[in-house]
């Protein structure tokens, strides 16, 4: 798994990228401090926080969504996923379940995705770009980030 974080407009994004296996805890530590780090940046008005994550399959397991749902907790950003994968379906619900507001999204609606996640018309394409380059970074791909058109 990789992260990143960009400012698209007033939005900031916080982006993960996954291939089929779970995340190591590190990556997420890093994922989760890049969230944190987002919320401060935005406190006081400052624009937005929101979540895109593109996944093979790989997710995070029950001690990690504890975590994520932890720093979350008090505030509502939205969080698109995009995936093919059913396990995948039941982990974004898991997720919904802990009460934060997730959606999972197949590949063929990454418009829909990106217009629930506030990512600005006009950033898409950058957004898209950014994932496609980082996906090259994960080990063994990211084979869904290859499909993603808006």
């Amino acid at each position: 798994m990789v992260s990143f974080r960009r400012q698209y407009g007033d939005t900031h994004i916080v982006c993960a990228l996954h291939s089929k296996r779970t995340p190591a805890d590190a990556e997420w530590d890093e994922y989760l401090g890049r969230i944190h780090a987002a919320r401060e940046l935005t406190r006081g008005g400052l624009g937005a926080v929101n979540a895109v994550a593109v996944t093979d399959g790989g997710a995070p397991d029950a001690a990690q969504r504890k975590r994520l749902a932890d720093v979350v907790r008090g505030w509502e950003p939205l969080a698109a996923v995009i995936s093919e994968s059913l396990l995948v379906r039941g982990v974004v619900t898991a997720l919904a379940w802990l009460g934060m507001s997730v959606r999972f999204f197949p590949v063929n609606e990454v418009s829909a995705a990106l217009r629930w996640a506030a990512v600005p018309e006009r950033d898409r394409d950058a957004l898209l770009a950014d994932i496609g380059a980082l996906a090259k970074k994960v080990d063994g791909g990211v084979s869904t980030a290859e499909k993603l058109r808006v």
